[in-house]
Order: structure tokens, then C-alpha cells, then sequence
């Protein structure tokens, strides 16, 4: 047996829904979301994605201010926390509108019954590989490959943790039950604090309590001293008590409802205190959560929050960008990572084992999220050969449907020109006869349009002028129909379309 073994930390396994990374060691946490948790830190050695490591502070952006899909990756957050029994800290969001389990694992044969006769079972159930045109199936060959995915949706357990407790599936049309927020509150795994001032999300603040940076980073500091104390009791008892993980949520920081941050260096002091708090309190991970447009008008300070968060992410929605939501259907936003973590290693691992991102190849993916009716999917960007269309169409495209209404207008456009030129060889046959009647007769008059007969001055000659033949207009010929104009014409649909 080798003598060069890697020892992992003691406390760290014993921690009830928690991960031990194998190459810093660290306990990880999951965010709630298994494509998250693979574009933090990446699924190293195979075991499905790490998450977020223990002493890590990681940030979501939300660029449109109208738009609340960061609130979502926070309440997965929480969600997860609770339903692993950990401890719990809530700035600014409540607990009971976080989502919760599916009806079929909080139990009931009538409730799994009822969730499998649900319309929406594309959200909770893999496509089988008869979808497509009517009652056809792929060749017989094809059948037992694997189908090809461009998310993760749950983990491998390789590592024989109980995954159930390390990442659970949630579901948006859940919430949590209020007796197991009771529970929580009861044994001191839940406290909520609240933003705005005299109001406590939980009612566990204390009253009149100023609603500022200072006053939420002494509530937050408290509950990171609490949470210290108890892990040095176990240690002083013996490890009869295993540690816990204390996660921290904050939720839009910077709004108007945590008092002026139009100060210099406000937010970025707010959040290297956070940052301190995290790495000098055992087993603690921070979640937090702004918006582009305060981080903006603060003087642009997102690029200095970069340097003090570990990891950070934004969310670019198409809910105002009406033709990229077109381009791009049916992803509701681009997904960036703007920062990896990289605590107590010189590289993020998100860089190497990352499978979304593409660390296992050369490049890096782009990422896009779009949020169903049970859960927020985030998955690779991939355009269809149609150019972004996600669906398959039996009828003419739009470029085929184009040339087919360009050939009706320049066939229109043919039939009008030869319409006109028509109608000048008339006008032109109608002068001919106009001017062959103005010919000389033979008494010397001329006849006009009308029938009357006009005087002629008298000729010396007057034999030449009866003798005179009749003017003829030679025979004029038809003006030129010029160019053509010609365009492709075609009755059938493209050679790509389906």
C-alpha cells in the first residue's frame, strides 16, 4: 500500500449534506441546482458538481432590473440549506416562499399518482426517443445509446454520499410547509432578518433596529459567532456533536431599502467585511445577490467586486430584447460566469472539470437558462439549423414563403409593364389614323377630325396637284419591351426544412 495518501478533514465528512473536494479537502455545499453547482466548481474525479466551497462568498448579478431570476437561484439556496438541515441565515428574503420537494418524496401514492398525470411532465420526466414525427422511431441501432443532453439535471453518486441530502430536486409549484419552518425556527437552524426598518422578515429582529449596512453586518456577525461557539463546543466535547454548515443569504444588495450606498466605497467595505466573516468562521458560505443597475450607480463598482467575492455570475434576460428572445427561443437569458472560485487553490477547478463550461475540452461553452413550469434549467447554447427555430415546421419556411411572394410581385409587375406597352401600341395605331386622314383629296382641300372642309390656297399647277397620290405613314415599329425582370420561383419548400 502506498504511503502517499491524501487525508481528508474528519469534521468535514461527518457533515451531514456536504462533499469533500479531493483536491483542497474543503467540505462543499450545494447551491440547489446540479448545472450550478458544475459551473462554480465542476464535477471533479467524476462525482457530480461540487458546488460552493466551505469560506466562499459568491455573488449573482441581475442585469435587468425588472426581472427576478437571481431571487430564484437564492431561494434554491435556501431550500437546499433547509432541506439538509443546515443552519440557516436569511437577510431580506422569506423562507416561505422558497420552492420545496416534489408531492411524490414528501409521500402520498395519491399525491405521485397525481404529479405523474400532470401535463408538465417534460420538466420532471426524460423524453422518450419516440418523440418527433407521429408514431415513428429512430433506427433500431440507436436505441439504447444514451440521449444527447445539454444540462445536467442530477448527479452521479460515485463517491457513496448520501446525495439525497447533498442536492435534493425541488419544485417551483411547491412551497415549504409551514410546520417544517417551524421545526427549523424551533431548533435554531432558521433566523430571518429583515431589510426595511421595524420589520423583520422571521419577527426575530429586535424592534426599531436601523436599517443600514452596519446593523445587518452585526446581526450577520452574531449568528457567524453562535455558529462558532457551537463547533468549538463539539470539539471541546469530544466530537460527540458533528458540525454543522451555516449558510447566509442576502438578498438584492445596495436597493434603496438598505439605507445610502451612493457613499464612497460602500458596497465594496459591505461586502470585504462579508468576506472576512467567511473565512474566519468554520464551515460557512455566503449567498448574495444584486442588481446591475445599482452596482452601476454606485460609479461602477462591479469591477472591483470581483477582487473580494469568490465566485459570480449574471444573468443577461432577453425580457427586453424582444428579437433575441426570437433568435434564441426557448432560453429565457445568457448565463455568465464572471468570476470562478478558486479558495485555498491557485486555479479554479471550474476551469478543468467544469463539463457545461467545456473544461474538459478546449474552449468555453456559452451558457443560457430558461425557467419552466417546475424548475430553472441551464444548459449549453446551441443553434438549430434553422437559424434558432426550435421546432420542427412541415410548411414552407419564411425565406421560401419570401422568394414565392418576390416572384408574385415581379410577375405582377411583368403583367402591368406589358398592360401599358398594350395600351401605347393602341394610342400609337390611333394616331396613324388620325394623320391618314389629314391626306390631300383631290379637289385640293384637306379633310380635318370633325368632317369640315377648309380652303387651300390655289396651285399654278393644277394637274400636278390632282395627280398627286395620298400621303402614307410608313409602319411604325412596336416600342421595345426592355428588360425582363426574372426571379427564382420555387413551389416547394427549402432543402433543410422538415
Amino acid at each position: 500500500m502506498s504511503s502517499f495518501k491524501r487525508r481528508d478533514e474528519k469534521h468535514a465528512r461527518r457533515i451531514r449534506g456536504t462533499k469533500v473536494s479531493p483536491a483542497s479537502g474543503l467540505a462543499h455545499v450545494s447551491s440547489g441546482s446540479a448545472a450550478l453547482d458544475d459551473v462554480y466548481t465542476g464535477s471533479a474525479g467524476g462525482r457530480g458538481g461540487l458546488g460552493l466551497s466551505d469560506h466562499s462568498l459568491t455573488l449573482v448579478v441581475e442585469t435587468d432590473p425588472h426581472a427576478a431570476y437571481a431571487d430564484i437561484l437564492l431561494r434554491y439556496y435556501l431550500a437546499q440549506g433547509i432541506a439538509a438541515q443546515h443552519a440557516v441565515l436569511s437577510v431580506g428574503l422569506a423562507a416561505n416562499s422558497a420552492m420545496w420537494l416534489p408531492l411524490s418524496e414528501q409521500g402520498g401514492k395519491e399525491q405521485q399518482q397525481e404529479q405523474e398525470n400532470d401535463s408538465d411532465k417534460e420538466d420532471t420526466h426524460t423524453p422518450k426517443h419516440t418523440q418527433g414525427r407521429g408514431d415513428s422511431t429512430i433506427a433500431w441501432r440507436y436505441t439504447h445509446m444514451k440521449r444527447f443532453e445539454t444540462s445536467i439535471n442530477t448527479p452521479s453518486n460515485s463517491n457513496g454520499s448520501d446525495e439525497s441530502s447533498f442536492l435534493s430536486t425541488f419544485d417551483l409549484t411547491q412551497t415549504i410547509p409551514a410546520h417544517t419552518l417551524a421545526h427549523a425556527r424551533e431548533r435554531g437552524l432558521l433566523e430571518e432578518v429583515g431589510v426595511d426598518v421595524d420589520d423583520d422578515v422571521g419577527g426575530s429582529g429586535s424592534e426599531g433596529e436601523a436599517s443600514s449596512y452596519t446593523a445587518i453586518l452585526a446581526r450577520i456577525e452574531a449568528a457567524c459567532k453562535r455558529h462558532a461557539g457551537t463547533q468549538a463546543q463539539a470539539d471541546a466535547n469530544g466530537h460527540t456533536h458533528a458540525p454543522n454548515m451555516l449558510r447566509i443569504v442576502v438578498r438584492n444588495v445596495g436597493s434603496l431599502w438598505y439605507g445610502d450606498s451612493d457613499g464612497d466605497g460602500v458596497l465594496y467595505r459591505f461586502f470585504y467585511k462579508l468576506r472576512h466573516l467567511a473565512r474566519t468562521t468554520p464551515y460557512t458560505t455566503i449567498y448574495t445577490s444584486a442588481h446591475m443597475q445599482t452596482l452601476q450607480g454606485v460609479g461602477g463598482v462591479l469591477p472591483q467586486l470581483l477582487h473580494v467575492v469568490d465566485g459570480c455570475v449574471a444573468l443577461e434576460s432577453f425580457s427586453d430584447a424582444p428579437h433575441r428572445a426570437r433568435a434564441f427561443a426557448p432560453s429565457h437569458g445568457l448565463l455568465h460566469c464572471l468570476a470562478r472560485p478558486a479558495v485555498h487553490a491557485l486555479t479554479a477547478p471550474s476551469d478543468r472539470h467544469s463539463v457545461l463550461r467545456g473544461g474538459l475540452v478546449a474552449g468555453d461553452n456559452n451558457l443560457a437558462f430558461k425557467l419552466r413550469r417546475r424548475r430553472l434549467v441551464i444548459e449549453t447554447l446551441h443553434l438549430d439549423v434553422e437559424g434558432g427555430v426550435g421546432e420542427r415546421r412541415t410548411t414552407p419556411s419564411k425565406s421560401a414563403a419570401g422568394v414565392q411572394d418576390t416572384s408574385e410581385r415581379v410577375k405582377r409587375a411583368n403583367e402591368q409593364e406589358m398592360e401599358e406597352q398594350q395600351e401605347q401600341l393602341h394610342e400609337h395605331e390611333h394616331l396613324e389614323h388620325i394623320h391618314s386622314s389629314e391626306c390631300t383629296h383631290d379637289d385640293g382641300s384637306v379633310q380635318i377630325e370633325g368632317g369640315a372642309q377648309a380652303h387651300t390656297q390655289n396651285t399654278h399647277n393644277t394637274q400636278n396637284t390632282q395627280n398627286t397620290p395620298k400621303v402614307t405613314f410608313p409602319p411604325s415599329k412596336a416600342p421595345s419591351k426592355g428588360p425582363r425582370r426574372v426571379a427564382f420561383q420555387s413551389d416547394k419548400p427549402e432543402l433543410y426544412e422538415f
